[in-house]
């Protein structure tokens, strides 16, 4: 989806993913055995009043030591929760925030990794 490619390269301007970081980011997978962040669609509406789109999307961490994720969601939380995505070609950012004050805690995976989640409710609307 066009939008989690926006939102992914909104965390990779801000420096959060990719790069330096150590940290892949990647859309609807996680690779087994490396420290990375899934975007993930969850679901969409549309503000019947404004028509503006609303987007449900999930970040998923894993990898690293439990604390290196808990440091890396917070990184994303202070990323995306009221942040300024701004505009794309394609649409207008209007909000994002966090649907709660901290992440999942969803345990480890098959490989010992820790595994968190975080959803985010992201308003935009069409250029």
């Amino acid at each position: 989806m066009i939008f989690l490619d926006e939102i992914r390269d909104y965390l990779i301007d801000q420096s959060v993913v990719e790069g330096s970081t150590g940290w892949g980011c990647y859309i609807g997978y996680l690779p087994p055995n490396e420290q990375s962040i899934e975007l993930h669609f969850v679901y969409g509406e549309v503000n019947q009043e404004t028509e503006d789109k609303i987007y449900y999307v999930e970040v998923i961490g894993r990898g690293g030591t439990l604390h290196d994720l808990i440091e890396k969601m917070y990184e994303i939380y202070n990323a995306l929760n009221d942040g300024n995505i701004g505009e794309t070609e394609t649409r207008s950012y209007i909000y994002s925030y966090a649907m709660s004050s901290n992440p999942d805690f969803a345990g480890y995976d098959e490989n010992h990794n820790p595994v968190m989640s975080w959803e985010f409710k992201i308003m935009a609307e069409a250029l």
